[in-house]
């Protein structure tokens, strides 16, 4: 089946195109994910510790660096970056962390244009699998026009490695058979799907994309606990960019090419937008708190007097280190007594004790009951079920029928969709 002909997407399609070649090297199998999953979560680490030193030092980045392992690698929540929810927001995550990465060795290194380059290649690569950090995109071509000010030759070069890779890989759709009409539909779809109530509904009430009060209230109203840990972070780091940008309108020392700081706090910004109003570490935080807190750090211990310092340091690295044993500690009891594996045709999987029970008690049913040719939906959100047991979905349009999807195709088309595929079973 082709993405955008015969499957709605919401996402770009180079996550899809990136695992098709994780089966074809590994076979098609969970364990080719969990293998994905760990070289992204790997390449993360070492990103965000190689970032972190640029603001922080060894001993204040190995510790950042630690408590990103433990809030949001080895986290069990469905965003964590082994299994996540969503592998092209975790490519689109990696590849915007390799663009950050370029985009200071630029400051670092003004004379080697290809940094630069680089950091607008990977920028292709993100916005190519999701297009979460787009907005990262007007930095580089502001810095690259106006800050850095480089010649006519450089900027048409960074376009193209800009655009690179999004022609190849929806160049390699309309060689397989997808065309502009495809494409134009999938996005009138998408368009419904984004302005729906349900959607809002979502963003607004459960991640802190955008503001309600219902947001809080639904969040205290299950009591403390460690989800509320960063619940304000946003607040502070807004804070932290008008105290400086004041700080230079102030001072008069407004110099972009030099105080990378500054344009990192906005990268930092962009990176938490998702989560702009309220973070929670277990919905879409884990992909957010990373950059905004090397910022967090590295102006607190810019504030700080240098005869302070030493034990300023001190201070935080024993916070910190509070931290990462709490979420450790958890996170071993939770893989300890929460964790019950389910063995299935595909591989392992591990959820909750309960999910996992009924789930081999369905297993069981319809491998004594049903035969493969038999046809299979299952709702909410099945997908993964399909792949699994190896019954054919045959309405592939719904893969997920969360209220958002309800919402974009209409409940109506659904209904009759689903009487006219005449689905055997229904879950």
């Amino acid at each position: 089946k082709l993405l955008y002909k015969d499957l709605f997407n919401l996402f770009g399609p180079l996550g899809y195109q990136i695992n098709c070649l994780w089966y074809r090297f590994f076979g098609i199998k969970i364990s080719s994910l969990l293998f994905a999953g760990e070289v992204c979560s790997l390449c993360i680490i070492y990103l965000t510790y190689f970032i972190s030193r640029y603001f922080l030092n060894v001993k204040l980045s190995f510790v950042y660096t630690l408590f990103v392992m433990s809030a949001c690698v080895f986290s069990l929540t469905v965003f964590n970056f082994i299994l996540p929810y969503s592998f092209s927001l975790l490519y689109a995550y990696l590849f915007f962390l390799f663009a950050i990465l370029c985009f200071l060795y630029a400051f670092k290194y003004e004379k080697n244009d290809i940094f630069l380059i680089l950091s607008f290649l990977f920028m292709g690569f993100s916005i190519t699998s999701k297009y979460e950090y787009t907005p990262f995109i007007f930095v580089l071509l502001f810095y690259t026009l106006f800050v850095f000010k480089k010649n006519i030759k450089l900027i048409f070069t960074n376009i193209i490695a800009l655009c690179a890779v999004p022609v190849i890989s929806y160049g390699a759709l309309f060689v397989e058979g997808v065309t502009i009409s495809d494409l134009l539909k999938n996005q009138e779809l998408v368009l419904a799907h984004v302005s729906s109530e349900s959607l809002h509904y979502f963003y607004t009430h459960y991640t802190g994309t955008f503001f309600s009060m219902d947001l809080f209230n639904n969040l205290f109203s299950a009591g403390i606990n460690y989800k509320l840990l960063f619940l304000f972070f946003p607040y502070i780091i807004y804070g932290i960019f008008f105290y400086t940008l004041l700080d230079k309108i102030i001072h008069k020392n407004f110099n972009l090419k030099l105080d990378v700081f500054f344009v990192f706090i906005i990268i930092s910004i962009i990176s938490m937008l998702k989560t702009g109003f309220i973070m929670k570490i277990d919905l879409y935080g884990s992909y957010t708190v990373s950059l905004p807190l090397i910022t967090f750090l590295a102006f607190v211990v810019n504030k700080v007097k240098d005869k302070d310092k030493k034990d300023s340091l001190n201070k935080i690295f024993a916070v910190l280190l509070i931290f990462i044993s709490f979420l450790s500690v958890l996170n071993l009891r939770n893989y300890v007594y929460l964790v019950t594996p389910l063995k299935t045709e595909k591989g392992v999987i591990y959820s909750q004790k309960y999910f996992v029970k009924q789930t081999e008690i369905l297993l069981e049913y319809l491998k004594k009951n049903v035969s493969k040719e038999k046809t299979l939906l299952v709702m909410p959100e099945g997908v993964m079920f399909n792949y699994i047991t190896g019954y054919d979905m045959k309405l592939y349009n719904y893969y997920s029928l969360l209220p958002t999807f309800i919402d974009t195709f209409g409940i109506d088309n659904i209904l009759k969709d689903i009487e006219n595929a005449k689905i055997d079973y229904i879950i």
